[in-house]
């Protein structure tokens, strides 16, 4: 193996150029190296940015048609309501029945569990990010709201009744409904910020 020698520096300015040629090297493998990961950092963040589009996409249609089945049952809800009461104060035609069904939803969450195993919400532009964390948190609590709720509409479900019942029956009943139907309320009102949680951040996200 031949070895050769560096070659002797003469004058200042062929230490400048030799310094100069060095440090271009480098700047050159840094920025190069930084390209890279910029790319790298880019794609990430574009594929979950496409997963959240995805999802939230889905998890909206599903809220927003729940949102008009519980609309439409706190109307049938509260008319029960108003003819139980009459019945049991002895001012209205005993009930034929009641039977109510609550329907739930279960967003879904997993691009979001995704991007934080991964870490790469710290590569989102900041509004950008902030929204989507405020809507999985939004659909969290959603989420956390029906667990609670279950229970009070299947004891609903337990005192619901057929046929002709008496007074009594109906006021146990009327407890249950009154109960459901303010859930139900919360539901509601809980579901309208959910969607406007979901919209937000599908309009930042949209418009990257």
């Amino acid at each position: 193996m031949e070895i050769h020698k560096p070659k002797p520096i003469h004058s200042w300015r062929e230490f400048a150029v030799e310094l100069l040629t060095i440090v271009m090297g480098i700047l050159i493998a840094l920025g190069a190296e930084a390209l890279v990961e910029h790319h790298r950092t880019e794609r990430a963040v574009g594929f979950s940015r496409a997963d959240f589009i995805d999802e939230l996409s889905r998890n909206r249609g599903e809220v927003a048609a729940n949102l008009e089945q519980a609309r439409v049952l706190q109307g049938q809800l509260n008319q029960v309501l108003l003819s139980g009461a009459k019945f049991v104060a002895g001012k209205g035609p005993p009930l034929g029945g009641v039977q109510v069904a609550r329907d739930f939803v279960w967003p879904k969450s997993a691009a979001w569990a995704g991007a934080l195993s991964t870490k790469v919400m710290g590569d989102f532009p900041h509004d950008e990010g902030r929204a989507v964390a405020k809507a999985y948190s939004e659909q969290e609590a959603f989420i956390a709201l029906q667990r609670s709720e279950q229970t009070v509409w299947f004891g609903l479900a337990e005192s619901s009744y057929v046929g002709a019942p008496t007074r009594p029956e109906v006021a146990r009943a009327l407890q249950h409904m009154t109960e459901a139907a303010a859930y139900l309320q919360a539901h509601i009102e809980t579901e309208q910020g959910l969607l406007k949680a979901y919209d937000g951040a599908l309009e930042r996200l949209k418009r990257e």
